[in-house]
C-alpha cells in the first residue's frame, strides 16, 4: 500500500472517535453517587446479572453521538472464584479512569492491517463474547495493554438498547492522555486515524488520562 494507511478507526455522530471511556470504581453504588454529584446526570444501569456468579457491575452517562461515559464496579454480590476484575476494582484505593475505547466497522480486518503495520493485537475476553449471540467485541494492542493513551477497539453487533436508554446530560469535550512513549503512542494514533480528533489530546508526560466533559453544572475534569 503506497501513502499513508487508511483511518481504521471508525468516526461517531458529531465526528469523535471516542466510542466509552471507563471509570474503574472500588464501590459500584458511591461510584454511581460521585459521578450524580459531579455532573448532575443519573447514570443508568447496565444490563450485566447482578448475582452471585457475575463479578462486575455497571452504568453510563449519555457524552453525545452515540459516546457513554461508564461506571465500571465489583458486584458486591458475587461470590464466584478470584477474577482479575473484580480483584482490580476492589482494590483500587480511589476511582480513576481505566481505559477507553475507539469504534471500528470490522474488528478482524482491523486487526489483520494493525498487524501489517506492525502493531500486536489481541482480543479481549469479555463475558458478552462467551454468548452464542455476542453484543460485541473487543481487543487491545498487546504491547500497550497499560498504557492509558492508547485506546480498546470496540465493534458493536448489538447496542442493547444503548442508545435509547442512556441517560444524556453530558457532552465530551476531551480527553487528554499523557505517554512517555510519544512517537510509538502517535504512530498507533496515526493508524487509527485520531490524530486530527481534538476530542483526543496526546501529550509527553508521565501515562496519565483525563476526561473534560460539559456538564449542566459546569466543565468537569474526571482522572
Amino acid at each position: 500500500m503506497s501513502g499513508d494507511p487508511r483511518p481504521l478507526a471508525a468516526g461517531l455522530d458529531g465526528g469523535s472517535h471516542v466510542d466509552h471511556i471507563v471509570w474503574g470504581v472500588p464501590d459500584t453504588d458511591d461510584g454511581l453517587e460521585t459521578l450524580h454529584e459531579l455532573t448532575g446526570v443519573q447514570p443508568s444501569i447496565g444490563r450485566m446479572p447482578t448475582d452471585e456468579l457475575y463479578p462486575t457491575r455497571s452504568a453510563s452517562i449519555g457524552l453525545g453521538g452515540g459516546a457513554f461515559f461508564e461506571v465500571y464496579g465489583p458486584n458486591p454480590a458475587y461470590r464466584g472464584a478470584p477474577h482479575t476484575f473484580h480483584t482490580l476494582l476492589t482494590s483500587l484505593p480511589a476511582p480513576r479512569l481505566l481505559t477507553w475505547f475507539a469504534r471500528v466497522i470490522d474488528l478482524p480486518a482491523v486487526t489483520t492491517e494493525l498487524s501489517r503495520l506492525g502493531h500486536t493485537v489481541a482480543p479481549m475476553i469479555d463475558e458478552w463474547e462467551r454468548t452464542t449471540a455476542p453484543s460485541f467485541r473487543n481487543a487491545q494492542f498487546s504491547d500497550h495493554m497499560f498504557e492509558p493513551a492508547v485506546p480498546r477497539l470496540i465493534e458493536w453487533h448489538d447496542r442493547m438498547g444503548m442508545d435509547e436508554n442512556l441517560v444524556q446530560g453530558a457532552r465530551l469535550d476531551r480527553i487528554v492522555v499523557r505517554s512517555e512513549q510519544l512517537d510509538e503512542v502517535r504512530s498507533v494514533h496515526a493508524h487509527l486515524g485520531l490524530v486530527d480528533d481534538p476530542t483526543i489530546v496526546l501529550e509527553a508526560g508521565a501515562p496519565a488520562m483525563a476526561a473534560h466533559l460539559d456538564t449542566a453544572s459546569g466543565p468537569v475534569v474526571i482522572n
